[in-house]
């Protein structure tokens, strides 16, 4: 699931609810596993509330101090086994 998530293409003008990871592209996924080595991703990728209609609904609404927080499901993706754990605290870039 790792290497065809890292490989799928965004389709244009569909949110990432309607398309997922995008369009699966196998040879690129071939290429992928050739070099492959062992390590964790995230799906979404990017989380970019400016990037419409990726992004829909989250983009098109206004950011208000007063507003309710917004939840994202982020994925973690481990190469290396069905189970895992997150050691430590996570550093978040900004």
């Amino acid at each position: 699931k790792q290497v065809l998530t890292a490989s799928a293409r965004r389709m244009d003008g569909q949110n990432i609810f309607e398309q997922g990871a995008g369009i699966m592209d196998l040879e690129g996924a071939a290429k992928i596993l050739l070099d492959y080595e062992p390590q964790v991703t995230f799906l979404p990728t990017r989380l970019d509330l400016t990037d419409c209609p990726y992004m829909w609904p989250y983009c098109t609404q206004p950011l208000f101090h007063t507003a309710a927080p917004l939840r994202f499901n982020l994925t973690v993706l481990n190469g290396m086994g069905v189970r895992g754990r997150v050691v430590g605290t996570p550093q978040w870039a900004v």
